[in-house]
Parts: structure tokens; C-alpha cells; sequence
């Protein structure tokens, strides 16, 4: 996968982890942004944007945002390296506000 297209993905599962408990926590984003200094993470992506371009998606589509994420994860032609990567993204996601819902986990 281009590093582009995974820079995006990955920005696409912290923020599926952060909105899977249906709420988007002000700690959540700003460890989003401290992260993406501190690891260079996402690349050039310009994170205020997409985050906003994220949100309106999942505000439009509902539960199907979900529905299309899981599915392009699921195609997505990952290594061993980006799927790992994407795994501790998420756990690092859901950890982020110190508070671990049941529904974060099921995700």
C-alpha cells in the first residue's frame, strides 16, 4: 500500500477508535495531534482537515462509515510492518483518554 493511502488509513483507525463510543473527546484529538509530532505519523496529511472531513463523513453515513472502513481494511494490501502498525494505533487510540468502554474494545 502507498504510504499516502496508509497515512490516511491509519489517520481512518485512530479516528474510527476515537468515535466508536459514539463520543469524540477533546483529549482524543489533541492525542491525535501529539502523536502525529511526536512519530510522524500521517505524513503531509493537514490532520485539522481531515479530521473535519472524517467527522462529516461518519455524520452522513452513520453506521455505514464503519461498514467502510472495516471494508477497506479489509482490502487493503497491508505488510506485517502497516498491520501492525495500524493494531497499536488503535490500542494507543483507545487508551488515549484514559478511559477504556467496553465498546472501544469490542471495535
Amino acid at each position: 500500500m502507498e504510504k499516502t493511502d496508509f497515512d490516511l488509513l491509519l489517520l481512518k483507525t485512530v479516528f474510527a477508535c476515537m468515535a466508536c463510543d459514539q463520543a469524540i473527546d477533546a483529549k482524543e484529538v489533541t492525542h491525535i495531534q501529539q502523536r502525529a509530532k511526536e512519530r510522524s505519523l500521517f505524513g503531509a496529511l493537514d490532520l485539522t482537515s481531515e479530521l473535519k472531513r472524517l467527522q462529516a463523513e461518519m455524520n452522513v453515513q452513520g453506521y455505514g462509515f464503519f461498514r467502510h472502513y472495516f471494508a477497506e481494511v479489509f482490502t487493503a494490501s497491508l505488510d506485517k510492518s502497516q498491520q501492525l502498525q495500524l493494531l497499536e494505533a488503535a490500542i494507543d487510540m483507545i487508551e488515549a483518554n484514559e478511559e477504556v468502554e467496553y465498546a472501544e474494545v469490542k471495535f
